[in-house]
């Protein structure tokens, strides 16, 4: 936000979202896509992780759903993006890891 009345703006505009208890964070610029860079990255070091071990478990007879079952009850990784597929894809994903 590159003034008051910016952000001033901003908090009116997402006054709804930011009453139920969403964070507002007032960071820089160059702060913030950097975060949505490092964000993306990690969702897309999540899926290539996941594919890799897709594979590894293929190659020991294994099942990968079910190793995604255990390692989303762990609450420091989740089941959010641990999909094994066919990698990831996309215009945010593979741009922003080039970015790093």
């Amino acid at each position: 936000v590159g003034s008051g009345r910016a952000e001033q703006l901003l908090h009116g505009g997402y006054a709804t979202p930011i009453a139920e208890g969403v964070p507002f964070e007032v960071i820089d610029c160059r702060t913030a896509e950097l975060g949505k860079v490092a964000a993306n990255s990690f969702r897309a070091t999540k899926i290539s992780f996941i594919s890799a071990m897709a594979e590894v478990c293929e190659s020991a007879g294994e099942d990968v759903v079910r190793l995604i079952q255990a390692l989303a009850h762990d609450d420091r990784i989740g089941a959010k993006f641990l999909g094994a597929g066919l990698g990831f894809g996309g215009g945010c994903l593979p741009k922003d890891i080039r970015a790093f």
